[in-house]
């Protein structure tokens, strides 16, 4: 796979030197996903795209990904390296920004410019303060389940009120898979076996 090696990728010391027109849906989709759980992120960056990895700071969440280089409609890489960028104040400029793409370069190692008509400037953060995150074991796994995002969040945000903590259960036989959750004033079981299971 082309991002097989993201892990040792992002965990260069060398700044990337690159630019880019990137779809502003592309970018604000990438921040929805890890605002909730972390603010600073390091991307690596090369011919083929941009690669993240990162946990949150209780290092029990992780987010990786990768934007194939194909998805940004410009994309000029002068020197392969990393960035390390605070995702919030990357959120909160995309937020203000007009037009259906921003332009987005890395000037001078220190700064990140992003321009829609008229540039922002968020600084960039060194590669140091970041940890790396763990790496991930091989696993062979017998059984998938393909769920809609949507399900899921409805039923973690459930679980949320009342558990710090849930068990996944997969069923080989059943071809099943269940979610239990429980704390001193109730428990909750959500089981996924079909297509049919997500109607209800």
């Amino acid at each position: 796979a082309v991002w097989a090696d993201g892990p040792d990728r992002i965990t260069q010391s060398t700044t990337a030197a690159w630019s880019g027109d990137v779809p502003t849906a592309l970018l604000q989709q990438l921040c929805n996903h890890l605002t909730p759980e972390v603010s600073e992120v390091k991307i690596a960056i090369n011919d083929d795209g941009w690669f993240i990895s990162v946990v949150d700071s209780a290092n029990v969440c992780m987010f990786r990904t990768w934007l194939d280089a194909a998805e940004f409609k410009q994309y000029n890489v002068e020197t392969p390296g990393v960035m390390a960028v605070n995702i919030e104040d990357l959120a909160e400029t995309l937020s203000h920004t007009r037009g259906e793409s921003v332009t987005v370069s890395i000037k001078d190692s220190e700064t990140l410019l992003i321009d829609d008509g008229s540039t922002v400037t968020i600084p960039l953060l060194p590669l140091e303060s970041i940890r790396d995150t763990p790496d991930i074991p091989d696993n062979t796994i017998n059984q998938t389940l393909t769920l809609p995002g949507n399900e899921l969040h409805t039923v973690f945000e459930r679980i949320h009120e009342f558990a710090d903590n849930v068990v996944i259960r997969s069923d080989g036989e059943r071809n099943a898979v269940t979610f239990e959750a429980d704390s001193d004033e109730c428990e909750v079981v959500k089981q996924y076996s079909d297509a049919g299971d997500l109607v209800t």
